[in-house]
């Protein structure tokens, strides 16, 4: 069996997609509790899991970690953590626009049976 290192040096030299394959098969479940366990979404913690897989792809060439399952941790939970705080930023900015919006409260009917016929 190959290791991480080996895998990650071959994906990044030559493009296999099957060195890439192997990683993600790999360490796609251990990222994806990470990012459940940091966001609470499972829709988020996938969206998550594939953002970090995009960033390992783009810098294959440069990292030089040994303990690739360590790197991926750490970036799955600043990502995941991330992107919590950019989910929890929109939720309120829905419920302050969405207050703005909101139908008037009903007027008691003591208040406008003087100005009725």
């Amino acid at each position: 069996m190959e290791s991480d290192t080996d895998l990650l040096h071959r994906f990044a030299t030559t493009g296999e997609e099957a060195a890439f394959s192997l990683l993600v098969s790999r360490h796609a479940g251990m990222m994806q509790g990470v990012a459940l366990r940091c966001t609470g979404d499972p829709a988020l913690a996938e969206e998550v899991t594939q953002a970090v897989f995009v960033i390992l792809m783009r810098k294959a060439r440069a990292l030089r970690h040994e303990c690739l399952a360590g790197w991926l941790h750490r970036t799955t939970f600043l990502e995941a953590r991330n992107a919590g705080r950019k989910a929890a930023r929109y939720r309120l900015a829905l419920q302050r626009f969405g207050s703005l919006f909101s139908p008037p409260a009903p007027v008691p009917d003591e208040e406008i049976l003087p100005y009725l016929d």
